[in-house]
């Protein structure tokens, strides 16, 4: 609502307190795609990540894992 269209995002964080899963489905990746997004995941086991909701929307929007860090996943758009 408050970013201009034409603004690009190169790096998102997303780490709102245990809101992160259902902020990120908020999103209109139509109009913003940031080039990398930080998640913050508490209770995802990183075997299971490929399992995880949230990773499967992001994967599905182009997003791939490409590191961990304790709770939080790092993903970039695919052919970046």
């Amino acid at each position: 609502e408050y970013v201009p269209s034409d603004r690009k995002i190169d790096f998102l964080n997303i780490d709102l307190e245990g809101l992160d899963r259902s902020v990120v489905t908020t999103i209109d990746f139509t109009r913003y795609r940031p080039r990398v997004i930080a998640i913050e995941l508490h209770g995802l086991q990183i075997k299971e990540a490929a399992n995880d909701p949230t990773i499967q929307h992001l994967q599905k929007l182009g997003y791939e894992i490409v590191a961990v860090c304790m709770a939080t996943y790092i993903l970039r758009k695919a052919n970046v």
